[in-house]
């Protein structure tokens, strides 16, 4: 058995029967001071235009870092972003429910190099979907993982089924 939630049917990605770009999650990657309230005046900017953060993770790198964020309205956040002057770039991932058990993750993880896809990085975060977690990943075959993920069960995720309802 697959580590992954399975969504009902109708919620379910099919390869055969879906466009690849469905299959992709944008995700913000912004360029952020590592300085006091630097990721506060992000997170305000979202929230005063009523854009859901849905999921982020933080890499330091010294004087900057990069967050990468799942947003709710991930193009107007760019734009309102580029117009504060923010590094922002949109860029496409994926999102795998999984199930909350040990080995999960693993088993994803050996699937994609059994297939030679290699994880240039992920993170997970919690929604409300049947109760489990969900990993985002970027990978360096994205098109071959979506085949790969898709022909042996494993449901992905689009970025409506992400937010709230």
């Amino acid at each position: 058995m697959w580590p992954v939630r399975l969504l009902p049917p109708a919620l379910s990605i099919r390869s055969e029967r879906m466009e690849k770009h469905n299959c992709f999650i944008k995700q913000l990657s912004v360029i952020i001071e590592n300085k006091k309230g630097a990721f506060a005046d992000w997170a305000l900017l979202l929230s005063e235009n009523q854009i859901d953060l849905i999921a982020a993770a933080i890499a330091e790198t010294g004087e900057r870092g990069t967050l990468r964020a799942i947003v709710s309205e991930p193009q107007r956040a760019y734009e309102l972003l580029s117009e504060k002057k923010y590094a922002v770039s949109l860029t496409d991932v994926l999102a795998v429910p999984l199930l909350d058990r040990p080995g999960a993750l693993a088993e994803l993880l050996d699937l994609l190099r059994d297939h030679n896809i290699s994880v240039e990085y992920l993170y997970s975060f919690l929604r409300k979907l049947e109760g489990d977690g969900v990993v985002v990943l970027r990978v360096n075959l994205p098109g071959e993982a979506v085949k790969v993920l898709t022909t042996h069960g494993l449901t992905l995720l689009r970025e409506e089924q992400l937010k709230k309802q």
